[in-house]
């Protein structure tokens, strides 16, 4: 993907080549673990092993690496989790995914053919931010919270 005014680690990738979801963000995750087993990717730009994993709220746990260039969800797990629906045009081409509270994530193709998400378009995105997690409690619940 060519350098277009996105942000390829504040973006998710739908990648219908992909077999695994992987995250290299974790400003978009809720926790990260490191794992007694490993999980090697092999593409263009050669081989990644890592051994961390990270839940992604509302979708769940993903491969983790911060070396990587953005987040990718592979659409056949995204497939197996929710309902999605494609819609292809020839100047507008989007993949949009059902999820159960109603809301819907869309995943646009780009220039270069990819579809992705910007997680900067805060009503739709499928993980949750902090500010997010932090709302329906009161200040002093908060702070309790960072304490523990």
């Amino acid at each position: 993907m060519s350098n277009s005014g996105i942000d390829l680690r504040d973006s998710i990738l739908l990648n219908n080549q992909s077999t695994v979801d992987l995250f290299c963000n974790s400003r978009l995750v809720s926790s990260i673990w490191t794992i007694n087993h490993s999980m090697t990717i092999h593409g263009n730009g050669g081989s990644l092993t890592t051994y961390q994993k990270a839940h992604v709220k509302s979708y769940g746990d993903v491969w983790f690496n911060d070396c990587v260039i953005t987040n990718v969800l592979s659409l056949k797990k995204v497939w197996e989790k929710f309902n999605v629906m494609y819609d292809g045009k020839k100047d507008c081409s989007v993949f949009t995914v059902h999820k159960p509270d109603g809301k819907q994530v869309h995943f646009v193709m780009h220039p270069d053919g990819l579809h992705y998400h910007n997680t900067k378009q805060w009503d739709l995105m499928l993980v949750s931010t902090v500010e997010q997690n932090r709302e329906g409690f009161t200040p002093r619940q908060v702070a309790s919270a960072k304490a523990a």
